[in-house]
């Protein structure tokens, strides 16, 4: 490239091509185009955008002078320019001007008139098999629907309250100039006018956010003094009490708010700092109650010598997309202190103003502000689109195929797929919507461009949320092969795919494939964002969820702290990803039995989620399914139902209720409920997520093991032991089959196997499963938790059925220990643990022990309001069978009978457990010889509930029988025996 061309020359050049275009001399204005793409040539090379924009323009007026070859062949210099710098721009991780330049070349139509038509049925689809959508709309789709109706309605009021207040259309007709011409150079992209930068009070650009503030902080009063003379000169003119006119003027913007602005929005400016480019700091707003009130406030600032118009809007000539109407106009004021500052003025007419705070109009703002965003299509084209939505037009077949066949427009087309996809939950017609996009692009682009790999990426996240698994795997996999062909393999573009297929992976129960795809993301984020990158965060946050779900705790705990702590560091500490981190490292901290510091991490992450994204987000659902977890598990039961209430509330809205996370809180939900004593409604739950799980994820998920172990728990405490193994045993093959032989939730199989197999009488089978979880938790857990408790009071149990009391005491009072110093002394556990130790005392002849010890369990019990009834029923019971050993039967009957009488009340007076009280009851009534008859009807009534929940193989049905023989002989009915 040469020097040799003054840049100054090239565009004083292109102004007079354009004036020559505007008075209609197209012969002359294409000699000054070429002309200056010259000297572009020569100056910045024949790759630039300010080349392509040039052949745009050529393109233009050839257009109107009928040269469709030359228009074609200006436009395919134009786009191939824009792709070109596409490429180079993502190579070098700039994304932002990467896409800038694909969405200048999506605008460039090359060939209008040639492009194919193709008909919805005849072209060809990106993936096979897709699930036909049901008929009825999901919540969250009635709830958009009802959102969007409202925000249509929203527009009509503010369009009628307009005419109304300004029935000639003064203010939308009126010319808001400024006096500066416009802040950006001309033909420079990203270049702007030096002299409307913020001045520091020395009267030199701002460097920094504090600069900015101390000159704002004597700018403001200044300010506030000129537009209070401003609007009293109105008042004046217009013959209006000042008192009716409202003025606010608002504190200084806080300085975390503006950083953020800055960067986002000034970020790539120049001359920098982005922060010199802020100009709401200071700020205030007038209500005025006429339109002749806001034009004379206008006329009147223009006139002001000390203020100089940088930037002006006027909405109402365009207004908002809720249909609100103002003006915001930045005003350079000189302090007269040495330095000027740019300030904010908003004017609005009052009845706008009420209207929109009736409305909420802001509400829809936020809501539909994706929407509308972007430079292409009209206002009133996407609002016509809206409209066409909410009565219902997209939902018929016919109109969604001839959009498909007929828009050309890649914009419009992005943008309603996202509300099928997103709002509409109609993720076939969305993925429809996107096979003709990449139809559309894949024929101006090419099969290869990078571009297509964004598209079929898209593809797959639209796949992935239909719960379409296996075909979402084939598209990202497509993708990530397309962009490793064309822009590498360490692109930063790379590690995001790699981490939605992980996802995906992860999904499916393939955690190693995706633990892998999660390493790669994060070596190539390491290598080209560096270690403290969000997107580094998010990596390992991910990578921590495959290690617990693998039992590795510790390693879990480590990546998620490197993940918070990366966060805390880019990010507020009340940011949503925080919060995210709060709530994960919660769920590590109950596995590793710190339920305090779990309690805190979980009530942090709810505060920060509900501030933020508000109390009806899935976040908010996600963590009040953990924090009920947590609350269960602290004995808390009623606290914990409320909690998965809120969550299956929240989920059910905007998931529908046969979505995969509703089932999972509906197992959770479950295993609350029978603890609570509700095993019909806990069965109920499981059988409900045990068909939404295998209609989603399938027959052998890990998530569908958890409800077999929850059923199986359900079906022991009913006795129903040939059922719980077989549960149990489902569990255990998928859980080995997805994550090996070592992975946590096999300890809790084993521990329940050991309770059905103690009752079968296996006892061989028992110890071997009893030293199997024990073993294995100590691995996993050390020796020092509460899931090694459990399994070492299992162990106990099946040595004090082998008649080896002393070990199992041992075994007992180990485990207690570790569940005293997790829960303290009022935990359910510890009661159970007081009952335990108290029968292998009663084993080993210390029945004075024995008593104190069942007293103890019995204490924390009646303190309660019936929560765990089959454990109070169960430490009765024992009670009562002590006092009959003491021939102390009054008092043994007096046991039993307080234990029917709370399997009465649970409403489980015809289960396992209930026939085992009465067949204590009919014990004491035998021994103690008074009423044989009363003795033989309850013998004979567990014999009934024994034999429809158990069958007639089992111990305790033996046991029965044989009390039924010893009454016949005491009535000597030798005979019937």
């Amino acid at each position: 490239m040469s020097n040799d061309v003054d840049p100054k020359q090239t565009a004083a050049t292109l102004q007079m091509a354009a004036y020559m275009e505007s008075t209609g001399d197209y012969k002359n204005a294409l000699d000054f185009y070429r002309k200056a793409l010259s000297m572009l040539f020569q100056t910045v090379g024949q790759k630039h955008p300010t080349v392509a924009e040039t052949y745009e323009k050529v393109a233009t007026i050839l257009e109107k002078v009928g040269n469709k070859e030359g228009e074609k062949t200006a436009r395919k210099k134009a786009s191939d320019i824009y792709q070109e710098l596409f490429t180079v721009l993502f190579k070098q991780g700039k994304t932002d001007e990467a896409y800038q330049m694909y969405n200048k070349s999506k605008g460039i139509n090359l060939e209008p008139s040639l492009l194919k038509r193709s008909s919805l049925t005849s072209s060809r689809t990106i993936f096979s098999s897709a699930s036909s959508r049901s008929s009825e709309l999901r919540a969250e789709t009635i709830s958009f629907l009802d959102t969007l109706r409202g925000y249509l309605d929203c527009r009509q009021q503010m369009d009628a309250k307009y005419q109304e207040v300004d029935e000639d259309n003064r203010l939308a007709n009126f010319k808001l100039k400024t006096d500066s011409g416009g802040i950006q150079l001309p033909d420079k992209e990203d270049q702007y006018k030096e002299v409307y930068q913020q001045q520091s009070v020395h009267g030199v650009a701002v460097k920094t956010i504090d600069e900015l503030y101390a000159a704002a902080e004597v700018a403001q009063p200044i300010y506030e003094k000129t537009i209070k003379r401003l609007i009293s000169k109105v008042c004046d003119d217009c013959g209006t009490s000042l008192n009716k006119v409202g003025m606010r003027f608002a504190d200084l913007k806080q300085q975390e708010r503006a950083l953020e602005k800055a960067e986002d929005d000034y970020g790539r400016r120049r001359p920098g700092p982005a922060v010199s480019w802020l100009y709401d700091i200071v700020r205030g707003s007038v209500e005025f109650r006429s339109a002749k009130e806001i034009e004379r406030f206008v006329h009147n600032l223009r006139k002001k010598k000390t203020i100089h118009i940088v930037k002006a809007k006027n909405r109402f000539e365009r207004p908002s997309l809720t249909g609100y109407r103002d003006m915001c106009i930045h005003i350079q004021l000189d302090t007269k202190k040495g330095f000027h500052h740019i300030c904010e003025v908003q004017l609005h007419h009052k009845e706008m103003i009420e209207l929109e705070k009736e409305i909420g109009s802001h509400e829809f703002y936020e809501f539909f502000r994706s929407y509308f965003a972007g430079a292409t299509g009209s206002l009133r084209e996407r609002l016509d689109d809206l409209q066409l939505i909410s009565e219902g037009r997209f939902v018929d077949d016919s109109f969604l195929a001839n959009l498909l066949a007929e828009c050309r427009d890649v914009d419009r087309l992005e943008r309603l797929g996202k509300l099928f996809a997103k709002q509409l939950c109609e993720y076939d017609n969305a993925i429809q919507i996107y096979q003709r996009i990449a139809q559309l692009e894949s024929s101006r682009l090419g099969s290869k461009h990078p571009m297509m790999a964004g598209i079929y990426s898209t593809i797959a996240d639209i796949l992935q949320e239909k719960g379409s698994m296996n075909e979402a795997l084939v598209m990202y996999e497509e993708s990530i092969q397309l962009f490793a062909s064309s822009i590498g393999v360490t692109h930063p573009a790379i590690a995001a795919m790699y981490n939605n297929c992980a996802g995906v992976l992860e999904q499916v129960d393939r955690y190693d494939e995706a633990y892998e795809m999660y390493k790669k993301a994060s070596t190539i984020f390491q290598e080209r964002l560096g270690e403290k990158h969000p997107s580094l965060a998010r990596i390992y946050h991910n990578m921590s969820g495959i290690l617990q779900d693998q039992g590795k705790i510790d390693a879990a705990m480590d990546l998620l702290q490197k993940s918070l702590n990366i966060k805390l560091e880019a990010f507020d500490d009340t940011h949503e990803s925080v919060a995210n981190s709060y709530d994960s490292i919660g769920h590590v901290l109950v596995r590793q039995d710190k339920l305090e510091e779990a309690t805190e991490h979980y009530e942090k992450a709810l505060e920060i989620f509900r501030r933020t994204v508000g109390p009806a987000h899935s976040f908010v659902a996600t963590v009040s399914h953990n924090k009920g977890e947590l609350l269960h598990r602290q004995g808390k039961l009623d606290e914990a139902l409320e909690m998965f209430n809120t969550a299956l509330q929240i989920k059910t809205k905007n998931y529908g209720e046969e979505s995969s996370a509703v089932a999972g809180t509906y197992d959770s939900k479950a295993s609350t409920l029978v603890d609570n004593n509700m095993h019909d409604d806990a069965i109920d739950l499981c059988n409900r997520a045990l068909a939404i799980k295998k209609n989603t994820v399938g027959e052998n998920h890990s998530s569908i093991a958890h409800i077999y172990i929850t059923l199986g728990n359900i079906l022991l405490s009913q006795g129903k032991f040939e059922g719980a193994m077989d549960m149990q045993s489902k569990a255990f093959r998928i859980v080995t089959k997805v994550f090996g032989n070592e992975h946590y939730s096999i300890v809790d199989i084993y521990s329940n196997m050991v309770m059905i197999l103690i009752e079968r009488e296996n006892l061989e089978e028992a110890i071997s499963k009893a030293q199997q979880g024990l073993s294995l938790a100590t691995k996993l857990f050390g020796g020092d938790n509460t899931e090694t408790a459990s399994a070492q009071s299992n162990l106990g149990d099946v040595q004090r059925s082998q008649g080896k009391a002393q070990s199992a005491m041992e075994a007992y009072e180990e485990a207690m220990r570790i569940d005293k110093r997790v829960f303290g002394d009022n935990h359910i556990r510890v009661s159970i643990g007081y009952r335990k130790i108290a029968n292998a005392l009663v084993d080993l002849g210390d029945k004075k022990r024995a008593i104190k010890n069942f007293n103890r369990s019995l204490d924390w019990h009646e303190t309660r309001s019936g929560d765990y009834a089959y454990s109070h029923v169960d430490v009765l019971y024992d009670i009562g069978r002590l006092h009959v050993h003491l021939k102390k039967f009054d008092k043994a009957m007096d046991y039993f009978q307080r234990a029917f009488d709370i399997c009465v009340e649970a409403e489980c007076e015809d289960h396992y457990i209930a026939a085992k009280v009465l067949a204590g009851i009919a014990w004491a009534q035998k021994s103690e010889g008074a009423d044989l008859d009363k003795s033989m009807n309850s013998y004979r009534t567990a014999e009934d509930i024994l034999k429809a929940t158990i069958g007639d193989d089992h111990i305790v049905l033996g046991i029965v029988y044989n009390g039924i023989g010893e009454v016949l002989a005491c009535q000597g009915q030798f005979e019937t025996i």
